[in-house]
């Protein structure tokens, strides 16, 4: 979770400054086959849900969260192994870095 987004810029299309499961996917399988994906600020109607709370917790587009939920048990343990005390980085096309926690 709290995985960052690209920082909007101008003249960009919104759906660039979005998370994408495919992308997500493409990732993740690389350490087993993946059941399912999830990325709930990608739901309509969870994000109609958060708008009614937005006075107690404002919405953040910096970050949001994603569930791998992995096929068999060893594709969890490959990808804890692999991302232990690491980050995962986005490098855009003018070089900026973003990071996940």
């Amino acid at each position: 979770s709290g995985l960052s987004l690209s920082a909007p810029t101008p003249n960009v299309d919104d759906k660039e400054n979005k998370p994408s499961l495919e992308v997500l996917q493409q990732v993740f399988s690389t350490f087993g086959e993946i059941r399912c994906c999830d990325i709930p600020s990608l739901d309509p109607f969870r994000i109609s849900q958060i708008t009614l709370g937005a006075a107690a917790s404002p919405v953040q587009d910096t970050t949001f969260d994603a569930y791998i939920q992995y096929s068999e048990y060893i594709g969890f343990v490959k990808a804890m192994d692999a991302c232990r005390n690491m980050k995962l980085m986005l490098i855009d096309d003018t070089n900026a870095a973003y990071t996940a926690n």
